[in-house]
């Protein structure tokens, strides 16, 4: 009997520190905050967050809204700040820790989302920096674009960018969908690239062993794609007059299928074609990705 009672009291303290320490590690809180700003001197956007998701669109209003919403652990919501402040023409955004805490942490805030309505105009610069979050942009004209992600994707849709757009990730995958770029730049490492419906007068994009998909609704005069393992592949909504495609690979192969062309040289690994007069240039470099054009 007192061996029972020994055993039942252990239970009870062993479960209560059990449930002590899920209190303290693993208990849940919700996050809303709303903060406004006025837009009508806002020119440039700086956003930047740790794992939360980023997310901007267009608003009816005048001013720019910035939501946050999601969970994160009890324990680290007082350490994650929402800071929203202006700088001249330029408005800082941020979501991140407000101090290098060590040890392992049991929540982070990749179940934070962090949106910006912004009101219709030209913006000079848009900066939007996370590490694990998303990035998810609609519907913005832009004259200068720099995003940049570690492991989280990029969702890039009805953006008109004037001038530069430079789009950097390790592995997140990376998609652009009905956009003007007049010059981009994308590195990637791993992540797959998918870029559908888009005009642009000149863009390079180099990835490691990421693939490359896209489709052009226009020619552009200059696209540069290099890659190491990933295969590229490129469609043509207009069948081009004028271009010229020059393909060099180690090992990897390539498959031509436009009317009207001609080549120059076509090996087992390399192939350079011209149609019409090749005002408009196509080079892709793999070292064992395919290459396709059609």
């Amino acid at each position: 009997m007192k061996k029972l009672f020994i055993g039942g009291i252990l239970t009870i303290v062993l479960g209560s520190i059990v449930f002590i320490f899920y209190q303290s590690n693993f208990a849940v809180a919700i996050i809303r905050e709303e903060v406004k700003h006025k837009a009508s001197q806002i020119k440039a956007l700086n956003i930047e967050t740790t794992a939360a998701n980023i997310e901007i669109t267009i608003s009816k209003t005048d001013d720019i809204t910035v939501n946050l919403d999601g969970k994160i652990n009890e324990k680290y919501k007082e350490k994650y700040l929402l800071k929203v402040d202006e700088s001249g023409e330029k408005l800082n955004i941020s979501y991140i820790s407000n101090e290098n805490s060590p040890g392992i942490k049991f929540g982070t805030t990749k179940d934070v989302r962090l949106h910006i309505a912004i009101p219709e105009k030209l913006y000079r610069s848009l900066a939007a920096r996370t590490s694990s979050g998303r990035i998810d942009i609609e519907d913005m004209e832009v004259q200068n674009i720099n995003l940049k992600t570690t492991s989280g994707n990029q969702f890039i849709r009805n953006v008109k960018s004037k001038m530069s757009t430079s789009v950097q990730s390790t592995s997140g995958d990376i998609d652009i969908n009905n956009n003007n770029l007049k010059h981009f730049l994308i590195n990637s490492t791993s992540g797959t690239i998918e870029i559908d419906n888009l005009v642009s007068e000149e863009g390079r994009i180099n990835t490691t062993s990421g693939n490359v998909m896209i489709k052009l609704k226009e020619l552009a005069k200059r696209l540069d794609v290099e890659t190491t393992s990933g295969d590229v592949e490129t469609f043509f909504e207009q069948k081009p007059t004028s271009i010229r495609i020059d393909f060099k690979g180690n090992s990897g192969h390539s498959e031509i299928g436009l009317p009207n062309i001609m080549y120059e040289n076509k090996g087992e690994n390399s192939a350079i074609g011209l149609i019409g007069t090749g005002s408009n240039q196509l080079n892709v470099r793999t070292t064992s990705g395919n290459f396709k054009a059609e």
